[in-house]
């Protein structure tokens, strides 16, 4: 993530990984809404998500570890 120095405004957002999907809205909308990265800090994230619900069911029903 580069910020501009003077306001803390986001200007773009670069990731690589298994979980970048997970990531990349959220780096999407602060930059269209130019969000600073305090705002981004001071965020309250969900947790957890959706994907990690499902990531664990095998295991909560007894299945085995995906």
């Amino acid at each position: 993530m580069h910020k501009d120095n003077d306001t803390g405004v986001i200007l773009d957002a670069h990731m690589i990984g298994a979980k970048a999907t997970e990531l990349i809205a959220e780096a999407t909308l602060a930059i269209k809404l130019e969000s600073t990265v305090a705002e981004i800090a001071y965020t309250i994230h969900a947790h957890p998500t959706l994907s990690e619900i499902f990531r664990g069911s095998p295991r909560q029903s007894g299945r085995g570890n995906p």
